[in-house]
């Protein structure tokens, strides 16, 4: 499973439309999104953002949200930094 986690995540416009992209990707048809800022309320945000564009594409992917970089990133298929 294919696992991307998207650093600064909290700018939540970068972060939808790097989540529209990928849930657009035939070939990856599930997998995780891993979400990292250090802003938790903004990060919270994006989680529920993420969260409802899986659920309009149906695709099987889930999403996870943390402040704590390294451990999120971990198992990471693919790092996008967006600060």
């Amino acid at each position: 499973m294919t696992k991307v986690s998207i650093i600064g995540a909290g700018s939540n416009e970068f972060a939808a439309e790097l989540t529209r992209d990928i849930l657009a990707t035939p070939a990856l048809r599930h997998g995780t999104f891993a979400l990292v800022d250090i802003d938790s309320q903004r990060l919270e945000l994006a989680h529920r953002m993420v969260e409802r564009l899986i659920e309009q594409t149906g695709k099987d992917w889930t999403v996870e949200a943390s402040t704590q970089r390294s451990q999120i990133i971990a198992g990471s298929d693919y790092i996008i930094n967006t600060i």
